[in-house]
């Protein structure tokens, strides 16, 4: 009885979705396996969407970024612009910046940062407060 009793609570409903954990990126010429919660951001230029992760080392994704950002899990990640999207793990801070838009910091080698698109700011802090 207590053994269906925790299989039940194992599993499922219907409305669960599940996100990887990893993600198959290029890397040179090779295939690699980078776990998602290392990724620092995602962004799309030409095109082409590459990934950088903590360690500051720039990958390839074989997806474009709309079906990135349907795959991701929206409590980690969001979508800053229309060519970048952000690990929340990863900012370090963020400011106002030039008509309404909001610069925010990363905590990378290189103290990146990405603008959040004025389009974007509200979204950008009720994401961020549901997130604490």
């Amino acid at each position: 009885m207590r053994l269906k009793d925790e299989r039940e609570e194992l599993e499922l409903s219907p409305n669960t979705q599940l996100y990887p954990r990893k993600m198959i990126l290029k890397h040179g010429v090779k295939h690699v396996l980078l776990d998602t919660k290392d990724i620092v951001f995602f962004y799309s230029n030409n095109k082409i969407v590459y990934v950088i992760d903590a360690d500051n080392q720039k990958y390839m994704a074989e997806k474009n970024l709309c079906r990135l950002e349907a795959e991701i899990d929206p409590r980690m990640f969001f979508k800053a612009n229309r060519t970048h999207i952000v690990n929340f793990n990863f900012i370090r801070s963020f400011a106002t910046f030039e008509k309404n838009k909001i610069k925010v910091e990363l905590k990378t080698p290189k103290d990146q940062s990405i603008v959040i698109s004025q389009t974007r700011v509200q979204a950008f802090k009720e994401w961020l407060y549901q997130q604490l």
